[in-house]
Parts: structure tokens; sequence; C-alpha cells
């Protein structure tokens, strides 16, 4: 249980990496840079809301990553009855 605890937060800290240095700041970008055309006038006001929702789709797949690998690490505390010693 311990081991593969252990697999599964290292494969979800790797997607939380991606989120926090590429996907986020990426988003954002293509959300900056679409507020800009629609400023401009070379985009309609849609495709901005698609970049903003693009965003926040990446925003809320990092906080389901962070809880993923929280509640890993409680199965991995619990299989060295770190926290749960007094529960038996």
């Amino acid at each position: 249980d311990l081991r593969s605890a252990l697999e599964r937060m290292k494969g979800l800290k790797q997607g939380i990496q991606l989120h926090r240095e590429s996907l986020i700041p990426g988003a954002m970008s293509a959300h900056q840079a679409a507020r800009i055309s629609y400023a401009s006038g070379k985009i309609a006001f849609r495709e901005v809301v698609e970049t903003l929702s693009g965003h926040l789709d990446h925003e809320l797949s990092l906080v389901e990553h962070e809880l993923m690998y929280q509640a890993e690490l409680l199965k991995a505390a619990e299989s060295l009855d770190v926290f749960f010693e007094a529960a038996k």
C-alpha cells in the first residue's frame, strides 16, 4: 500500500509541477493575448471568454491534483501508522 501511494504521489507531484510551470502560465498568456486582440478589434469577445475558461480549467485541475496528492499522503501515513496509532 505504501509503495503504491508513493508512486501515485510521484505522478501527482509531476502533474502539479506541470500545471504550475507550464499549463497555467501558458493559459494565462493566451488569455492576455486574447484580451489584447479583442481590444484591438481582431477577435470576438467569445474567444476571450474561452481563453479564460481554459485558464480556469487548468487552475481547477491543479487544485484537484493537490487534493489527490494530500489524500495519497494520508494513505501513506496511515500505512506507516504515523497519525492513526491511537485509533487501533
